[in-house]
């Protein structure tokens, strides 16, 4: 009975560390993969924003602050006792900014990007994408590979 518990531990942690290490690659929640593609191209005086989600790993990725554009989630309840106009910007306000000249990158999920496809006049040059998410900028740079 004991060798047959000992067994069935340790081929059930052999199970359990197989589907932990399978995960990652199924997981489309996360930006890493956009953010490790956007770290190298910015300058300090670039803005990155998030828009209509909280992508909780992606100032993590960029080592900097992002701007969170028309998102409620979690997070809201806080801003309401904060500066957030540095932090949030709702819809209406974003999308003069990103009508600037200065450099600026943002990622947004598929649908969100078709819908401001649809309704915005705002350049939305792709600089890569996922499954689920997509990296734009407000400017062209040819020089960019788009594939991930």
């Amino acid at each position: 009975a004991l060798k047959s518990l000992i067994t069935f531990s340790l081929i059930s942690s052999l199970f359990l560390m197989s589907l932990n290490f399978s995960y990652p690659p199924t997981d489309h929640r996360s930006v890493k993969t956009l953010a490790i593609a956007l770290k190298p191209l910015l300058k300090e005086s670039d803005t990155v924003y998030s828009y209509a989600d909280h992508y909780q790993d992606l100032p993590v990725y960029l080592g900097r602050r992002v701007v969170m554009v028309e998102y409620y989630g979690e997070l809201w309840h806080g801003l309401i006792y904060s500066k957030k106009d540095s932090i949030w910007v709702t819809d209406k306000n974003f999308w003069p900014r990103w009508s600037k000249p200065n450099r600026q990158f943002m990622i947004m999920s598929l649908a969100a990007y078709q819908l401001a496809l649809d309704q915005h006049a705002g350049p939305l040059y792709e600089i890569a994408r996922t499954k689920r998410n997509i990296l734009v900028s407000n400017f062209p740079n040819p020089e960019q590979d788009k594939s991930i």
